[in-house]
């Protein structure tokens, strides 16, 4: 581990996360310690004990984050109010799109007045609000609003917590504007962010593209793998997704953002833009997507350790995708470390682990043994089977925890999938540049994407529907995680320490 120090102080730092949540000392305590700590680290600087006070501070500075993020100030509308709070009347600003679904738009409000009494009150916080109206709402509009309260209590039908999904983002109410006894207006506009205003409007042009070109299949999948909005996606196409365990691919990663890197650094090429400015304009783009997209984990990891590469290359430095891994995981873990107990930032990362650490090893085995069989043409087909059986492995138990689900296909389904999916990704990214810039040929190019979706759903339907192709699970314990990943890691350092000892 000493080859990767980020991995370690990474863990610790997950570690600390994680003990933080379910230790009720407060923050005061852990700050005394770290400080504490602190100060011995800096008198035996010199010392070979030095180490154990900086792996410490990491592991503390975890359990600090994670401390900080569940503190409320004192105007927080958990602090002012009380669950049973009949009626509310508040002044807040939109802070995130609204999001349409069913005539129903959802966002989130972040609040700066609350009326207790006849008395208002400055006030700081999130809420949800669902409005049941026909009414337009966008970023960063200043609305007063009255309503009754309500708790989000929604519990799905694979043990999804939804009152804990928005706590972990700061939410602890929901208010509902209906046509009756409640309230809504408008009172100023233009509020928000000046650059997310400006990304928003731009993804708004983007998405009117989607709309006037595409069917609503077709439409809400180029919204998924291009904007990241998931919410369109019929249940049906979810689950076939979840079945076959491809769920992934409407989820952005590295596939797509290895696209747009490719995009923009052929134009740059193309119109001559001299090489280091090609990596610099690169990583600015990345982080202005990522942003599109509204900095999802996958996304902040795979723009992290796209940026690190192109930098590797800009400085001439060796890359390590280990410690780059690492690195892209405390940053989101440092600025939002309830991320860690999020379904989606633990597939990501572990994911892209396991085809980073297995792969080569199933690839080098498989190409061994054909080599000794003398069988040449299938050679291609070994690095595909290599990364998607590797995914698979590292997923098995966080999946059928999960979702409850043991997909035998997931392994054949993306070998088929995943290379198929990049040439959607590239179509839909084409069909932007086309309806920008040649607006007149997009309903024609939209066609050849709306054949392309269509066989993505065919396949997929035809995968999911073989004998045997998933099983599904009434329960999974948790403590065969542990031991899984126990497993794992003890053969990750196991292989580490042979591979160092056979260099040297």
């Amino acid at each position: 581990m000493l080859a990767y120090p980020l991995i370690s102080l990474s863990l610790l730092f997950c570690l600390g996360i994680i003990v933080g949540f379910y230790i009720r000392f407060s923050f005061l305590f852990f700050y005394v310690f770290t400080l504490i700590d602190f100060i011995l680290g800096i008198i035996f600087y010199k010392k070979k004990i030095s180490h154990l006070f900086i792996f410490l501070a990491v592991f503390l500075l975890g359990i600090l984050s994670l401390k900080n993020s569940l503190l409320l100030s004192n105007c927080h509308i958990k602090r002012l109010i009380s669950n049973k709070t009949p009626y509310l009347s508040l002044v807040g600003i939109i802070e995130s799109e609204p999001v349409y679904q069913k005539k129903v738009a959802s966002f989130i409000l972040r609040l700066e007045g609350l009326k207790i009494g006849q008395a208002w009150l400055k006030s700081s916080g999130k809420v949800l609000i669902r409005v049941f109206r026909d009414i337009k709402l966008n970023y960063g509009e200043r609305l007063y609003l009255s309503t009754e309260l309500n708790l989000p209590v929604y519990l799905n039908r694979r043990g999804f917590k939804y009152q804990d999904y928005l706590k972990r983002k700061g939410i602890y109410y929901v208010l509902n504007i209906k046509k009756e006894n409640s309230f809504l207006r408008i009172i100023d506009k233009d509020k928000g962010d000046l650059l997310k205003r400006f990304i928003l409007r731009l993804k708004g042009k983007i998405e009117d593209v989607f709309e006037m070109n595409l069917s609503f299949i077709s439409k809400a999948i180029l919204k998924a793998i291009i904007l990241g909005q998931r919410e369109e996606i019929p249940y049906y196409v979810k689950n076939n997704l979840i079945y076959s365990g491809t769920l992934h691919i409407i989820a952005i990663s590295g596939l797509h953002l290895g696209i747009v890197v490719f995009i923009v650094l052929l134009v740059l090429k193309i119109i001559k833009i001299p090489r280091k400015v090609r990596f610099v304009f690169t990583i600015l783009i990345l982080f202005f997507y990522c942003g599109l997209t509204q900095a999802r984990p996958s996304v902040v990891r795979a723009t992290i350790m796209s940026s690190s590469l192109l930098l590797s290359y800009f400085f001439k430095r060796p890359f390590n995708i280990y410690n780059t891994l690492a690195l892209a995981g405390l940053i989101i873990l440092l600025f939002s470390p309830l991320q860690l107990f999020e379904v989606g930032f633990q597939l990501s990362f572990l994911s892209v682990i396991f085809i980073v650490w297995l792969s080569p090893l199933v690839k080098s085995f498989f190409l061994r043994e054909l080599k000794k069989l003398n069988i040449v043409w299938i050679e291609p087909f070994v690095g595909l089977f290599s990364v998607s059986l590797s995914a698979w492995l590292g997923l098995l138990p966080l999946i059928s925890y999960y979702f409850k689900i043991f997909s035998p296909i997931t392994v054949l389904a993306n070998m088929i999938i995943v290379p198929y999916m990049t040439i959607i990704v590239a179509a839909g990214f084409a069909l932007l540049c086309i309806a920008f810039f040649l607006p007149f040929l997009s309903f024609s190019f939209s066609l050849s994407i709306e054949f392309l979706i269509s066989i993505l759903l065919k396949i997929n339907y035809l995968l999911v529907n073989l004998p045997g192709a998933y099983f599904r699970l009434s329960h999974f314990p948790f403590l065969y995680i542990l031991l899984y990943y126990l497993a794992v890691s003890f053969l990750f350092g196991l292989s580490h320490f042979l591979k160092t000892r056979l260099i040297r």
